[in-house]
This record gives structure tokens, C-alpha cells and sequence, in this order.
């Protein structure tokens, strides 16, 4: 019987066949409140100067939390924006790589 925890051995196996990312790839949209903290991190830094980078995002987080729906909304708005973008620049991504892969496969069949 093997001595050990077998769980760590399958997890390099995994790790190492994790595919790569592929750099044409869109990326994922930013959240209503990462809108919100990239456009006040500036302000929270004059505010604050000698605040860690780790307090940033806490003192933007109780910010956040005191907004009132109606400011939330414009974020929210911006985001619902970026996450249409996204979704249509996915449904172009996928369909190239469809694209080329088909064409891989028609390439291969030739040879």
C-alpha cells in the first residue's frame, strides 16, 4: 500500500497539463464595484497618504457600501456595458477559433 497522501501526487499531474491562456482572448468585464475602486483609488490615496495598498480596497469596500442605489446605478450601468462588449467579443473569438480549427482539421485530412 502507498504511504502518503495520494491527493498531492494528482494535483502536480494536473498542474502540469493545465492548458495555456490564450493571450487573443477577451478578458472578463470588470464588476460595478471594481469600476467604482479604479476610479477612486486616486482619491482615497490623497485622502489617505500613508495608507497600505491593502487598506485601499477596505476604505473603497465601506465607500462602496455607503453609496445609495442611485449612485450605484451609473457603475452599474458601466458594467452591464462592458459585460455586453464582452459577450459579443467572445461570440467572435469562439467563432474564429472555430474557424481555425476547423481548418486545422481540413489541413491535416490533406496530408
Amino acid at each position: 500500500m502507498p504511504k502518503g497522501n495520494t491527493k498531492t501526487s494528482k494535483a502536480k499531474n494536473t498542474k502540469d497539463k493545465k492548458a495555456k491562456k490564450d493571450p487573443n482572448r477577451p478578458k472578463k468585464p470588470q464588476s460595478a464595484y471594481f469600476l467604482y475602486l479604479n476610479e477612486h483609488r486616486a482619491s482615497i490615496k490623497e485622502e489617505h497618504p500613508d495608507i497600505k495598498f491593502t487598506e485601499i480596497s477596505k476604505v473603497a469596500s465601506e465607500q462602496w457600501k455607503a453609496l445609495g442605489e442611485e449612485e450605484k446605478k451609473e457603475y452599474q450601468a458601466k458594467a452591464d456595458a462592458a459585460r455586453e462588449q464582452y459577450k459579443k467579443d467572445m461570440e467572435k473569438y469562439t467563432g474564429k477559433k472555430q474557424a481555425s480549427e476547423e481548418e486545422e482539421e481540413e489541413e491535416g485530412d490533406s496530408e
